[in-house]
């Protein structure tokens, strides 16, 4: 059955072609969404990650996506201190409304608006650090500090409150 429902996507873009080595701290960080129930998407450069309450039984979504896109920018951050072959990413969150349908372990979903396009454009203004959209802002500011991007529009985490 189709609904309607809030959701929120993370894209993580990939800046250059990956080695074997990063191309595994890639699938690592991307493991970290999938076990806590999201869909990942490929698109060229991005990997679209959506969460909604539907796919992850919880209705927290924000501060769930948020942890969840710091753990991967930790990740990665930390296999560029390691290894001389860096991952050059962004990660770009932004939130919406889609159209999800569930049968079983499939699950498909059209954007009602901008998430995907949002997430894609944040995610293209990240050098190696998660940056937020003013949707996902808006819902999560009591709850979280933030400082202005370099963008119009986007925002980096400080710390939690």
């Amino acid at each position: 059955m189709k609904k309607k429902e809030e959701a929120v996507a993370i894209s993580l873009k990939l800046k250059q072609r990956l080695t074997r080595n990063s191309f595994g701290a890639v699938e690592n960080a991307l493991l970290i969404a999938k076990n806590s129930g999201a869909r990942i998407y490929l698109d060229r450069d991005y990997r679209i990650i959506i969460l909604s309450p539907s796919l992850i039984k919880s209705t927290d979504i924000y501060r769930r996506t948020i942890r969840i896109a710091k753990e991967m920018e930790k990740l990665l951050i930390e296999h560029n201190a390691k290894f001389k072959d860096k991952i050059d990413f962004g990660i770009g969150l932004s939130s919406g409304e889609i159209i999800s349908e569930a049968r079983g372990k499939e699950f498909k979903f059209t954007s009602v608006g901008n998430i995907i396009s949002v997430a894609k454009k944040v995610s293209g203004f990240s050098e190696g650090e998660m940056l937020i959209s003013n949707s996902v802002r808006a819902k999560v500011a009591g709850k979280f500090k933030f400082e202005k991007g370099k963008s119009e529009g986007v925002w980096k985490l400080k710390n939690k409150k």
